[in-house]
This record gives structure tokens, sequence and C-alpha cells, in this order.
């Protein structure tokens, strides 16, 4: 309510009435430095509470803040993938390759937009700014280039030192990216990354088919401590392996596993050396990643964060339906822990928020619990085409919109606090953008007219507000650039649309939908009518690329 983009931890002081006093990011235990502590900050608001004059005039003075009518400069949508990539490229480091500056995030939602805007317009621009970051991504130290996994951001634009907490939904967002990138390039580091990330997050953070949250950056109270090496270490112990000294060192400096260290100290975070070239990569690289590997086994791994959040949960599982591209065992999983996540967070045709082994569920879901799962039960039914899953992603659709849109305005729960969704991607994908794409699927999945028009309508409404700030609007943008394009959906029967799967993946439109009907032929249709229908796929394929080009 405060104006500003806030952080992790954030920390609210509320009244038992839940009107709200205060809002931060992280509050150090004692006053320092002239920056308060909780000791003097929790003092002057017991002070205020006590106070009944100067806590009614607190209170007024937060719920104008919070409930103010937001305002914004009135902008055109024209020709807004050029608009999209000239304010990407200004904030775009071509040096690091990575977006902003410090800390540096990962932007999933940046780089999933870039992708379908250079299928749109084959602007190279745009896809030099999606793989030359999957790039220094996979060989960096935001990477977990040991066992797998990204870490949450990097604290430098290097991508060389990260923090080191692992968060669910970071790997969630990028494995799609990599899959759909090693499906185009067939660039063998970009599967490296899926399976080796997936692998990771099954070992790390599931249990009977459910992901856990998080782990932390550090374990025995130290930064990094399970993920970084001493040189000395390292090299002793890959001399004990029948490696000569100069293969060693060879090897660890590929690595930049150094005696001076890239971290505290003389401590290393592995990475891929940006100095070597790819034709001088050590021989035997992958047994020395092992043997780094197996030196973690007398190391304590980080504290794991136990919750299975709705949300998070429903992203991970559409990153293994994703990554079907790449093994079909994937996607078979992927529809294994779906079916799991709503036997045990959907109950009673109710949606829950999380779920913490050994307690009761209490919590209702969130608009981002919502958003997430229905995007990733549309997924789901393009696998197999399983009706019950696009039936319930329309149930949720038609609760979601009961829940969060009130007044025409769209709220991230419905609860008294009232906080108003928006469309900030830079963490992970904006619940708000992501519920406006799945409105606009639903829509015209179902040839719902009525829904569509709705959702043009706010989309419109809220457009000043996803080009006020462009490059960190990303999912707002994706969702006017479908209602500007248009989506196409292809029918036909479940045999033909699973025949032609791989088919229809490399037709090079990013709002093309397919859906099950009991037809013979193939039906290629726009959101107000069917313009093409054949027999045989290659003539429904060049309609649809004769449909998009006009």
């Amino acid at each position: 309510f405060n104006g500003r983009r806030n952080g992790w931890p954030l920390n609210a002081i509320l009244t038992p009435d839940l009107e709200v006093l205060h809002v931060t990011t992280y509050i150090p235990p004692t006053f320092n430095y002239g920056t308060d502590g909780l000791d003097t900050l929790l003092d002057k608001y017991v002070n205020i509470f006590n106070d009944k004059k100067e806590l009614e005039k607190l209170i007024s003075k937060n719920k104008k803040s919070i409930l103010k009518k937001d305002i914004f400069i009135v902008k055109n949508t024209k020709n807004i993938e050029q608009q999209y990539i000239d304010e990407m490229s200004k904030v775009y480091d071509n040096g690091f390759k990575g977006f902003f500056k410090r800390p540096r995030f990962p932007h999933a939602a940046n780089l999933e937009l870039l992708y379908d805007i250079y299928d749109l317009t084959k602007n190279k621009l745009a896809i030099k700014m999606v793989y030359e970051p999957l790039t220094a991504m996979a060989k960096g130290g935001i990477y977990d280039q040991i066992e797998g996994a990204f870490y949450r951001y990097s604290v430098q634009p290097d991508w060389m030192i990260p923090h080191f907490e692992k968060m669910l939904y970071t790997t969630a967002e990028l494995v799609p990216l990599y899959a759909r990138a090693y499906n185009d390039t067939k660039d063998e580091l970009y599967k490296k990354v899926v399976v080796e990330s997936l692998d990771q997050i099954e070992k790390r953070f599931m249990k009977n088919g459910l992901f856990y949250s998080a782990s932390d950056a550090d374990s025995n109270g130290k930064e990094g401590e399970y993920f970084i090496y001493k040189f000395d270490e390292a090299f002793n112990v890959l001399l004990s392996n029948g490696y000569t000294k100069d293969e060693a060192e060879y090897n660890l400096e590929y690595m930049d596993i150094t005696s001076i260290g890239n971290f505290e100290e003389d401590l290393s975070n592995p990475h891929f050396n940006n100095n070597f070239e790819e034709d001088t990569k050590p021989k035997n690289i992958n047994k020395t990643i092992k043997i780094l590997k197996n030196m973690r086994k007398d190391k304590e791994y980080p504290f794991i964060d136990k919750k299975v959040i709705t949300s998070w949960n429903a992203m991970m599982i559409k990153a293994y339906l994703i990554a079907g591209v790449i093994d079909t065992k994937y996607a078979k999983k992927g529809l294994s822990y779906l079916d799991k996540l709503l036997k045990k967070l959907y109950t009673d045709e109710k949606l829950y928020h999380f779920y913490i082994e050994g307690y009761a569920i209490k919590d209702e879901a969130l608009l981002e619990d919502h958003a997430f799962l229905i995007d990733t039960l549309l997924y789901a039914y393009t696998i197999n085409y399983d009706e019950k899953y696009l039936k319930l992603a329309k149930k949720l659709t038609k609760k979601s919109l009961k829940k969060f849109y009130k007044n025409k305005t769209w709220y991230l729960s419905d609860n008294i606090l009232k906080s108003k969704a928006n469309f900030n991607d830079r963490y992970y994908t904006s619940a708000l953008g992501q519920m406006f794409e799945n409105l606009i699927t639903i829509a015209n999945y179902n040839y719902d007219m009525e829904l569509l028009y709705k959702t043009k309508k706010m989309i419109q409404n809220y457009k000043n507000q996803i080009l006020s700030d462009i490059s960190n609007h990303s999912s707002g943008i994706k969702s006017i650039l479908r209602i500007e394009k248009g989506d196409i959906i292809l029918k036909s029967n479940k045999n033909n649309l699973q025949q032609y799967k791989k088919n229809i993946q490399n037709i090079k439109y990013p709002f093309l939908y397919t859906k099950k009907e009991n037809e013979k032929d193939f039906l290629a249709c726009d959101e107000s009518t069917c313009f093409g229908y054949s027999l045989e796929f290659n003539k429904i394929e060049k309609m649809i690329n004769k449909h998009i080009i006009d």
C-alpha cells in the first residue's frame, strides 16, 4: 500500500482486527545506524495502538492509500511487439546476458514473451535476448552445476554468485523455456538443464507426488555452505581418484574452483569458466562433476520448507507436462502429479492454498492458486484430451470471477485485506496476467462470446496499467497481444491430434491451441468462425500458416 515494490521477506504490523499499520521488507532485531528494529518499531506501534485518536488517524490514512484509485497515463498498443522489444533492449546487458542490474533474476516471463514475439515476427533481437540469457544461466552460477535446478537470483549481473535459496517456482518457470529452446535448436545444453533440474526437484522437493516450496540458502549458519568448495579439498579428492595434478587443476579451473575463490574467502561456487571455449572443455568433466557431487554427501543439505503450495505445484507440474517434448515420461509424471495435487488440495469442490503434512488444511486458495492451476489444467487437457481437466478449468474460472473480481477490480484474495492484483512479473508470472490468459483460452475453447467480450473489456480497462511498466508486465502484454492477434483452435478427433502432435508443436504461432472434437477431418478456427478444414494435416497446416500471414 506504500506505492513501492516490496521484496522478501515481507513484514506487516496489523491490529487484532487486521487493520494495516505498517508494511516493509526486512526488519533487523534491534535499532541500528538510524534504522528501526523490531524493538523500536513494536514499541512505537504499541503506543499508537493505545492512543485511540492516533490509531484511527493512522488506519484512515493507510486505508486511503490502499483504496486510492490508480491513475495511469493513456498509451496506445500500436506495434506492441516492437514497443516491448525496444523496452527490453534498454534494460538488456549485452555483456553478461541478462535483464536489469542487481540482483539479477531470471525474468522467465520476459523470456517467454520475447520467444512468443520472435515466433510472431522473426525479430532476431528478440530471440537473441532469449537464447543468450538461457545459455548464460545454464553455464553460470545461478544454476546448480553439480546437482541441477536453479537458485533464486544472482547477486551480481555476471550470474556467478547466487543467493543460494532454491524456490520451486524459479525452476518451474525456467524448465519450459529450456524445453522449448531445445525443441527448436536441439542444443544439448538446454536438454541437460531440463533433465538435471527435474531429477533434482524430484530428489529434494518431492514427496508422494507433491512438491515442497523452497530450500534455504544456508546450512550450519553459513550462506551456500552445502554448495561451495575449497580448492585444496577438491584438488586432493581428484588426485585420490586418479587425476594427475595438471588434470585436476585444469578441471577445477574450468569449473572456476580456484585457490583464491570466487565467493567468500577462498570458497568457490562452481560454474563454467567464461575464459574457456567449448572445444577446450576437459574430456573428463562429467566424471569431475560426479566426484564433486559425491563430496556433498558429507554436508548437511539446507532446510527445506515443506509447505505444498497449490500455485507453485501447478507451475512445476506444467513444467513436467511441457518437458514431454524431450521425453514423454515427463508428461506422464506430470499428469500423475496433477491428479495427486487435486486429490489433496481440491476437496468438496473447494480449492485450498497450501498443505503441510500433519496439519489440517484451512486456508482457502488465492487468486494465484486458481490462475496457475487453471493454466495447468488447460495444458494437461492437451496431453491426453481428458475432458475432466477442461471441465474443472471452466469451473474454477467461474469461481475465480465470483471470488476475486469485484467492482471491475481483481483482488489477490477475497478476504478483508482487499489487496489489489497487479501485473508485476519480476519474481514470477503475475497471477492476474495468467488469469487473463485463462479467460481468453476458456472463452475460445467454448465459443463463449459473452466471456470473450467481458475479458476484452477487462483487458481494455487495465490496458494503461499494463502499459505503464512494459518491461515488468510481460504477462499483461501477452494478453493484449492475444486479443490483437487472435487465437487459433485446431480441432479434430483424439487420434488425429495425438498422431500429429509434434507437427502441431512445430507450427510457430504462439497462440495455437488444440481441442478434441468428434470429427474425421481437421478444423482450424479463430474466435468467430472455422476458416479451414481438411482430412489431410499438411493441407490444414498450410491453411493455418496462410491465416497467420493474412
